[in-house]
């Protein structure tokens, strides 16, 4: 019989990225669970106060639903936070990895302190994160004016993902297929040094 000993670094990095991307792909389900709830304590609060009397309820009732929030304000409210979250995730467990090897400073220096070779689709990832997600994760975290290249590379990524919307120095997301993409880009690369610098789930055999 085989068995897997998971390798307890490795395990983290995988299951921290797995939970995001769960939380990324429930919260559609989670925000339309909350905002049916509200719909409902207000229909229900508004008949409290109403007593009977339709105009009074009908008023109520749609003076408190206009004045809550659309969803999309909601939708971009939570992807900014998770494109925040997502990329603290990949920077820290970089320094983690860093840490263990005794370098100093990001992928690179891993890399090369430790005769690491990534792959060209880890490369291709990293690069992309670097170029694009740390641009946005920037702008996003300190608010802070672009320059010409920071905007075509956002500009880039909103022709790339509709859910991205780039007007004025304004930005709107209202989806989460970037984030997750960039997500998996991430943990590729992340299992990918855990492998070259020996972090690996063990497959056991038993004996009877």
């Amino acid at each position: 019989m085989k068995f897997t000993i998971r390798d307890k670094i490795l395990a983290q990095i995988e299951d921290r990225a797995d939970f995001l991307e769960h939380l990324l792909e429930e919260y559609p389900r989670l925000l339309k669970e909350w905002t049916d709830k509200t719909d409902q304590n207000f229909k229900k609060e508004a008949e409290e106060i109403a007593d009977g009397d339709w105009e009074i309820y009908s008023s109520t009732y749609h003076s408190w639903l206009s004045a809550f929030d659309e969803n999309e304000y909601r939708e971009d409210m939570f992807y900014k936070a998770m494109v925040l979250m997502v990329y603290s995730y990949y920077e820290g467990a970089i320094e983690f990895l860093i840490r263990k090897t005794n370098s100093d400073d990001q992928v690179e220096i891993l890399c090369r302190a430790n005769n690491i070779e990534l792959s060209k689709e880890a490369k291709q990832a990293k690069e992309y994160l670097k170029s694009n997600i740390r641009q946005l994760r920037n702008h996003l975290a300190h608010n802070n004016l672009m320059s010409t290249k920071q905007e075509k590379h956002i500009e880039r990524m909103s022709k790339k993902w509709p859910e991205i919307s780039f007007t004025d120095d304004d930005i709107s997301i209202t989806g989460s297929e970037f984030i997750i993409d960039s997500l998996r880009k991430e943990k590729l690369i992340l299992e990918e040094l855990c492998e070259k610098l020996g972090y690996k789930h063990k497959r056991v055999q038993t004996t009877k």
